[in-house]
């Protein structure tokens, strides 16, 4: 989704439960979209974020970094890339240091208890508890993710409970669906909302959302993500418009600038595919047997 069009959705699903809306969206070591919202003047005041991959062992974490501060922002995340690039144990905890000395940041683990790169669960947590014995001081709260199973969002819930630190809402989301978790506070800022969070204050709201099967939402996000927008922000209405390649020479290319009008059998056939999956007598009879299979797991 284009910048406005990703804070839109977040932004109507609050504001259509009665309340006074504050979004913070982020990327994956970019704070592009934000900077390119605070130009505007009905998003001006959306906070600069970054979710922040951190090296570490074999395997990578991430961490939410929200409301930088904007005259730095650019700087800041050249020596968090940097870091990303080339990880050191004392850099991170300098980085951390510092962002941390700003009171109106908050550092979020992202999804904590997720083994995203598949190393095992047990070099997973290895990885978790060296960040957190280095540098726990300076993480103000453990996210419980709305697109993360509740098996590991409960161990979420634990590890928090064992380092004293608030459990925050967040969402992983990369499609058209608004986050199922939220926060409710009383805070009018985002700077407010991080004072909230570090004196230990948050109220999560679970939505009836995050209630649907797992499997079922992904897949449904799945199909999300690979399907047509005739109205997208940007103007990438096909999914291969929206899938880029770093090319030999450092530039980015979507697949439908490399393909030119003639692509590969397979892409065609998945979207095809795709298009038929999405009918919605379809969609109800795989959202009925998910569920089914939802409730004979439980």
């Amino acid at each position: 989704m284009a910048p406005l069009d990703a804070y839109t959705v977040e932004f109507k699903q609050i504001q259509n439960l009665g309340l006074n809306p504050i979004v913070s969206l982020t990327d994956h070591d970019d704070i592009e979209a934000p900077m390119s919202l605070q130009a505007i003047d009905a998003t001006r005041r959306v906070p600069i974020s970054v979710e922040w991959t951190v090296p570490l062992q074999n395997t990578f974490l991430h961490l939410g970094v929200h409301n930088l501060p904007p005259l730095r922002a650019r700087s800041i995340m050249k020596r968090l890339k940097e870091f990303t690039a080339k990880p050191s144990s004392g850099l991170l905890e300098d980085l951390l240091s510092g962002l941390h000395a700003n009171p109106d940041t908050l550092i979020v683990f992202n999804h904590p208890m997720w083994d995203e790169k598949g190393v095992g669960i047990e070099m997973h947590r290895v990885a978790v508890l060296e960040l957190l014995g280095q540098c726990s001081e300076y993480i103000d709260a453990f996210e419980l993710n709305g697109l993360r199973p509740w098996i590991e969002n409960r161990q979420t819930i634990l590890l928090g409970q064992t380092w004293s630190k608030p459990l925050i809402s967040g969402g992983d989301r990369h499609a058209v669906e608004p986050n199922a978790v939220l926060n409710l506070s009383k805070a009018l800022t985002f700077s407010e909302f991080a004072a909230e969070i570090r004196s230990g204050q948050s109220d999560v709201l679970i939505t009836p959302r995050y209630r649907e099967g797992h499997v079922t939402r992904i897949i449904q996000n799945t199909m999300d993500v690979l399907g047509s927008y005739d109205a997208h922000g940007l103007g990438w209405r096909e999914w291969p418009d929206r899938v880029f390649y770093q090319m030999d020479n450092g530039a980015a290319k979507s697949l439908s600038q490399i393909w030119g009008s003639d692509p590969p059998f397979l892409a065609s056939a998945l979207s095809g595919i795709l298009r038929f999956a999405a009918r919605t007598p379809l969609r109800q009879a795989l959202r009925a047997v998910t569920a089914r299979a939802h409730s004979v797991a439980l």
